[in-house]
C-alpha cells in the first residue's frame, strides 16, 4: 500500500494562488478544484495502470500531500499588534514535516538555543543564522540573515529531500522481532540506506544496524524495502532511523517507536497519506475504495465533490490508524468527481474519480 507525499517546493506544480481554490459553507478550510481533467487508472485490486487525460487542464499530481499554499513562508513578515515586540522565530523541520531540535547558529557562532525558538528583545539581533543537527549534511534555506530587527520574521530550515519517502513503519513479526519498513516514490542519484537502532529519542546515542548499505534503486517508480532486527528483547523499547545517502550528502527519518511486547500491536501511521482510489474508473452502482494514513492526534476530513464544486459525500477519519473507506456510487450521477482531504495539521491531497454509467448487456 504507497501513500504519496511530495514536499512543497519541491517540484514544478504550482497551486499557490488563488486559482483553482474555492470556499464552501459551513467548512472553515478551502478545496482545491483546479485541474480537473484528468484521472490515475487502476484495477479493482488497486493496480495502476496509467493516466487517463479527459481534457487540456490535467496535471498528474493527484493523490500527493502538501502543504496549504497560505502557510507563512520562511521570511515572511507577520502582522503583530502595535505594542508588541518585534521577534524571529526560528524553525527546523525533516522532508516528512516532523518538527527537528537543531541547534541555532548567528554569524558562526552557537547561540545557544535549539529549534523551534523565538527571539525576542535583546535575542534578537543583525546577523546570518544558520542551524546544525547530527546527520543532516544541508539544508533549504542554507542560511538567512537578519539585517534589520525592527518587524517580526521567521524562517523554517528544511532538511533535504534526498528521496521521495512515503512511509516508514516499524512493527512487530509474529516471533516478536522488530520489522523496520518503508517506501519510496521515487530516487535519484542514491547510495542506498543505512538503519539505526537506540534506547531513546537521541540519534547520535544510537547504533548501526546495518552494516552493509541497503541498495538504492534509482528508480522513478515506487520501491518497497524492509529488514527484520532480532536483536531485540521482550519488554524493552526502541527507537529506528532511516538514514536515506546519495552522492553529495544524507538525510535522517524517525525516529519511530516500538515496545517488543507478546502481542502484535497495530500499526501507527508516522505520516499524513492517501493511496490512489481503485477501481477508477468506476461503474454507477459499484463502489470504489480509499485508504488513508492519518497520524496521531490529527483530525482530518475527506470530501466527494461534483464538478461544481458541490459536496456528494463526507467522512470524519480516525486518527492513529490507516482508514480504509468503500465509497458507494449508487446516488451519484456519471461524470467527474473530486476527493478531497484535509487534515488539521494544514495539509492537504486531491484525487479525481471518474464515474460511468452502467454497461449494457
Amino acid at each position: 500500500m504507497l501513500f504519496l507525499l511530495v514536499m512543497t517546493g519541491c517540484d514544478l506544480f504550482n497551486s499557490d494562488g488563488e486559482e483553482g481554490w474555492v470556499s464552501l459553507a459551513g467548512y472553515d478550510f478551502r478545496v482545491y478544484m483546479g485541474h480537473f481533467d484528468d484521472i490515475e487508472s487502476t484495477d479493482e485490486e488497486g493496480n495502476y495502470l496509467g493516466d487517463m487525460v479527459l481534457g487540456g487542464n490535467g496535471d498528474t499530481h493527484d493523490w500527493e500531500m502538501r502543504d496549504y499554499p497560505w502557510l507563512i513562508r520562511p521570511g515572511a513578515k507577520i502582522k503583530k499588534p502595535r505594542d508588541a515586540k518585534s521577534g524571529f522565530n526560528v524553525t527546523a523541520h525533516n522532508p516528512l514535516g516532523d518538527e527537528l531540535n537543531a541547534e541555532i547558529f548567528r554569524d558562526g557562532v552557537s547561540t545557544g538555543f535549539f529549534t523551534p525558538h523565538l527571539f525576542v528583545d535583546s535575542e534578537f539581533l543583525l546577523g546570518v543564522y544558520t542551524v546544525s543537527l547530527y546527520g543532516v549534511a544541508a539544508w533549504d534555506p542554507d542560511q538567512y540573515e537578519v539585517v534589520d530587527n525592527s518587524y517580526d520574521q521567521s524562517v523554517d530550515f528544511v532538511a533535504p529531500l534526498i528521496t521521495d519517502l512515503s512511509s516508514f513503519t516499524v512493527t512487530l513479526t509474529a516471533n516478536n522481532f522488530v520489522k523496520i519498513a518503508w517506501i519510496s516514490q521515487s530516487e535519484t542519484e542514491m547510495l542506498g540506506y543505512r538503519i539505526y537502532r537506540g534506547e531513546s529519542s537521541d540519534v547520535a546515542s544510537a547504533v548501526l544496524i546495518t552494516p552493509a548499505m541497503i541498495p538504492a534503486t534509482n528508480t522513478s517508480s515506487p520501491q518497497s524495502y524492509s529488514i527484520t532486527d532480532n536483536e531485540v528483547a521482550i519488554g524493552s523499547t526502541y527507537c529506528y532511523w532511516l538514514e536515506a545517502v546519495n552522492y553529495a550528502s544524507s538525510a535522517f527519518y524517525g525516529p519511530v517507536s516500538i515496545t517488543v511486547v507478546g502481542e502484535v500491536p497495530p500499526e501507527i501511521p508516522i505520516v499524513n497519506g492517501i493511496y490512489r482510489a481503485y477501481p477508477n474508473p468506476v461503474s454507477q452502482g459499484g463502489s470504489f475504495n480509499l485508504h488513508i494514513a492519518i497520524k496521531e492526534h490529527i483530525t482530518a476530513t475527506l470530501l466527494l465533490l461534483d464538478s461544481q464544486a458541490e459536496v456528494k459525500k463526507e467522512y470524519s477519519l480516525t486518527p492513529g490508524v490507516v482508514n480504509h473507506l468503500t465509497v458507494p456510487t449508487q446516488d451519484l450521477t456519471p461524470g467527474l468527481y473530486r476527493v478531497f482531504l484535509y487534515t488539521s495539521d494544514r495539509r492537504y491531497a486531491y484525487g479525481d474519480v471518474l464515474v460511468q454509467a452502467p454497461r449494457v448487456p
